[in-house]
């Protein structure tokens, strides 16, 4: 006997929502729900930082093996690979992204649970967990990666076609490179509207990026903005302090600039958790915690 996602009553026999809040959003003929919620970007970061903080003991037990394995390769190829001496190829930073990119996967993975169903989803604390259930994130990831790369290859197309000039203007000595946070935008929108996909992957619930598309329609720019935030606060700490206080990076410097990313990442996996929550499960800003 399961309780339910929306209000914490029991939901009855394989289960996860009770016959009252299915009433409250059962979907019209277009699949999308009756009773539609609004977030705010505002709302949405201040609840993510909340649930972390709340759940802050467990998710730092139980994301610590994850982001431990994943700074160990990025520790690696930053002593071995990507050492003065070695210029990597493009192939190799995205095979290297590729190794991490599991470790990711039980990190996001781990977070929306943590924060949908409690503390008491995770059948441990401690360790390195993969199922189906991990297996079918990877491949939404590869879907919405996929999606992305068919909205940026314009940009990619018509930008060797430049003047020398435009080209160093726009790639090479633009302060932020034009081309580059352009597809950054396009991404993080994106990944706002479909990303709805993974969190409800997360705690084994149906979702396709079109019902994601439904769901976040009139809330696309909220979210956009709410992910876009971590984003640029990564990039602020990269440059107020490792660009400009500490350049010469060492392994050490290394290792605190990834440690202090991972709260932030926390941040942008968890306004999609909230997003879903909000958007999917209660759209009427019911709290299921």
């Amino acid at each position: 006997m399961a309780n339910c996602l929306v209000c914490g009553r029991s939901a009855g026999f394989l289960s996860e929502i009770c016959d009252n809040c299915k009433e409250k959003r059962s979907p019209g003929s277009s699949g999308k729900p009756t009773e539609k919620g609004q977030v705010s970007s505002f709302r949405l970061i201040q609840e993510a930082a909340s649930q972390i903080f709340r759940h802050r003991a467990v998710l730092l037990l139980a994301t610590a093996l994850p982001i431990l394995c994943s700074l160990a390769i990025r520790m690696t190829c930053v002593a071995y690979v990507c050492s003065a001496e070695n210029d990597p190829s493009f192939t190799t930073i995205y095979l290297i992204r590729l190794t991490r990119l599991p470790f990711y996967v039980m990190f996001s993975t781990i977070c929306h649970r943590i924060v949908l169903l409690g503390d008491a989803s995770l059948a441990s604390r401690w360790g390195l967990f993969w199922s189906m259930r991990e297996t079918r994130f990877v491949g939404w990831l590869f879907v919405l990666g996929a999606i992305v790369l068919v909205v940026s290859f314009p940009i990619y197309y018509v930008i060797p076609k430049l003047p020398d000039w435009a080209f160093e203007w726009l790639v090479i000595s633009s302060p932020f490179s034009i081309s580059f946070y352009t597809c950054v935008l396009a991404s993080t929108y994106i990944d706002g509207r479909f990303g709805l996909v993974l969190p409800a992957t997360a705690v084994g619930r149906r979702m396709n990026p079109l019902r994601s598309w439904q769901f976040t329609a009139g809330n696309g720019w909220s979210i956009f903005v709410a992910l876009m935030i971590p984003i640029l606060l990564t990039d602020l700490i990269d440059y107020l302090i490792f660009d400009l206080l500490l350049s010469n990076e060492s392994m050490i410097v290394s290792v605190v600039r990834s440690l202090l990313y991972y709260p932030l990442i926390a941040v942008g996996v968890v306004v999609i958790t909230i997003a879903y929550r909000d958007l999917v499960l209660s759209p009427n800003d019911e709290s299921n915690s």
